[in-house]
């Protein structure tokens, strides 16, 4: 009697864990994406879902919420030879998880060298009075070319903001006596 009691534990157990590794609750605003025996199966959804114990396994958690990241400040040249500092803001939404899980590279990087990149072109063909109060026009023309990258990628860029913008006196034009060159922007 008392190996039946234990096999029958035993298979209690047994069949306890397998319930737990099939159950999975997805929270509001994730997706997951889950493989079956190693390749991708489908994504799942927010709420109760169901796996096949020891077949599927879930391979990403994806923020699917509109999500804000800020980039450090850089130094950029203006044309007329002034230094400037901005930062920008990038406002996006993952749409497409599975991209985002097996892309080819880090599509974050990408598009985060890319907006350095049309940051300092844009910044450089201004003059430092365009290049500080022309924050908004930048932004947009940075959004425009990080568009085609993020779609890759399967990101959509809803903004870029350029954030607070700081010129000093370029280092070659000595500044007299209480003159003051520094011209800020927030």
């Amino acid at each position: 009697m008392p190996a039946q009691a234990l096999g029958a534990a035993l298979l209690g157990l047994v069949l306890v864990v397998v319930a737990v590794r099939s159950v999975r609750v997805v929270p509001p605003g994730f997706v997951y994406v889950v493989e079956r025996l190693g390749r991708y199966d489908r994504t799942i959804k927010p709420g109760w879902r169901f796996l096949l114990p020891f077949a599927d396994l879930v391979r990403s958690r994806v923020d699917v919420r509109p999500t804000l990241h800020r980039v450090a400040p850089e130094q950029l040249s203006t044309q007329d030879g002034y230094d400037v500092w901005a930062e920008l803001v990038l406002r996006f939404t993952i749409v497409d998880p599975y991209l985002i899980t097996y892309y080819k590279g880090h599509v974050f990087a990408d598009i985060v060298d890319l907006m350095h990149t049309q940051l300092r072109a844009a910044v450089g063909r201004l003059e430092r009075e365009a290049a500080v109060f022309g924050r908004a026009g930048i932004g947009e023309q940075i959004a425009e070319a990080v568009q085609q990258t993020a779609a890759a990628g399967g990101v959509v860029v809803t903004a870029v903001e350029v954030g607070a913008v700081q010129a000093q006196a370029p280092t070659s034009h000595p500044v007299g006596a209480g003159q003051s060159t520094a011209v800020t922007s927030e």
